[in-house]
């Protein structure tokens, strides 16, 4: 029976077209009719011609090669095997034997050339996909129109030829975004581990990953599996990934929001919960900190944005809050005059703000009097607020030596009971 069908998926879906079954039965119908009596206008021996000879090589290589060398005559290579002449899978293997000589020749020539260190050397890292692309239509368009390949091995190579075309093709979107994303963080000359690096990075991934999706589903489709099948194993894939990575789609998140909120940048000191250091590194996973010791921390991003986040590099205003114990035997007079002259010095003293200043007798303890003393420094940075600090401090132990302050416990001054 010849049937003839609505075609479902594909290239040619929506057309009528006869099915593989039928195709595949051409043979067959042809050795049962081809005893029958002819027709005056049919062209005797028309299939054999097609398909059993090189006829399509010969109108091809018309202007080179005279056609009757390679159709007159019974050659050897005109028998079957497997269903194909012997000339067919010759020029099968010799087909496949180009394109891997030049993908191969291509794969080597983009090592040597990924090795040079000049800013053109990175596509030639592409010249492989490159080349599949390339020849891969060419060799389907010879398989079905020159060489004359049966059905049903023709739809196999060409299912398996696309389904590598599309791959290369994948391989290439993916490179391609890679490589034009690092040329525009060098174009804009950012620091290559920035936050707006990263960021780039981020939406370049992104963006290729769903490029890189759809040429695979269309390719799905190219060779015969239903695209909704891929969706639904794409998306229950995607739900076991979520479902088994939650701690590290909760760690990129918080890396998401640390650097389009951008509370801090490399460089910055921060202050988080109980962690304090330098930021050295933003990733997609942790965030880098470096402590005042010189130690490393890994930490968490998901850890940084569940705690207030204290930006020390962005302060302008530092808060320092001092204790002194002073003994009991300290009159009330030289308590008081220590308390003016302290009040002095730090209004005297350049980026201490007058209004923060706070000097107060907080606790009458049996060891000593509590004396303490609050004010805020106008510093650029944690390193400048120390050194003031450290000023201020060493100008007030140098004004109690002089009004004859002494700390508890009542112990010679050279060992002051500053908390």
């Amino acid at each position: 029976d010849l049937t003839i069908a609505l075609v479902e998926s594909g290239p040619r879906a929506g057309e009528y077209l006869f099915t593989p079954e039928t195709v595949d039965q051409v043979p067959s119908l042809y050795d049962a009719i081809k005893a029958e009596p002819r027709r005056i206008e049919a062209s005797v021996g028309i299939y054999d011609f097609l398909f059993m000879k090189p006829a399509g090589i010969a109108i091809m290589t018309a202007q080179v090669i005279p056609s009757r060398w390679l159709l007159e005559g019974d050659s050897w290579t005109n028998r079957p095997v497997l269903g194909e002449p012997i000339w067919r899978w010759i020029a099968l293997l010799t087909l496949l034997g180009v394109m891997g000589g030049v993908f191969w020749g291509s794969f080597r020539l983009s090592e040597k050339s990924s090795g040079r260190k000049s800013p053109t050397h990175v596509p030639w890292v592409f010249l492989p996909s490159l080349s599949l692309i390339v020849m891969i239509p060419t060799v389907v368009y010879l398989l079905g129109n020159v060489l004359f390949f049966t059905p049903k091995l023709y739809s196999l190579l060409t299912e398996g030829l696309w389904g590598l075309n599309y791959i290369a093709l994948t391989t290439l979107v993916w490179g391609g975004f890679r490589w034009l994303t690092e040329w525009v963080i060098k174009l804009e000359r950012l620091k290559t581990d920035s936050t707006d690096s990263q960021l780039i990075r981020l939406g370049s991934r992104l963006l290729a990953l769903a490029i890189a999706i759809a040429i695979l589903i269309e390719g799905a489709n190219r060779i015969g599996l239903p695209s909704y099948s891929i969706m639904a194993g794409l998306g229950i894939g995607g739900l076991a990934v979520a479902l088994a990575g939650q701690q590290a789609l909760a760690n990129l998140l918080g890396s998401l929001i640390i650097m389009f909120e951008k509370p801090f940048r490399i460089g910055h000191s921060i202050k988080t919960g109980s962690i304090e250091g330098q930021v050295e590194n933003i990733g997609f996973r942790t965030t880098q900190l470096r402590t005042a010791d010189g130690t490393t921390l890994i930490v968490p991003s998901s850890e940084i944005i569940r705690t207030p986040i204290e930006n020390l590099t962005l302060r302008k205003h530092w808060r320092v809050r001092k204790t002194l114990k002073v003994g009991l035997s300290t009159s009330l007079e030289a308590l008081s005059g220590f308390k003016t002259g302290i009040e002095t010095l730090l209004k005297e003293t350049p980026g201490v703000n007058e209004k923060s200043i706070r000097i107060s007798l907080t606790e009458i303890l049996t060891e000593g009097l509590e004396l303490r003393i609050e004010f805020t420094l106008e510093a650029k940075n944690g390193a400048e607020q120390l050194r003031l600090a450290d000023i201020v401090l060493t100008h007030i132990v140098d004004l109690a030596r002089i009004s004859g302050i002494r700390f508890a416990p009542e112990e010679p001054f050279g060992h002051p009971g500053l908390a």
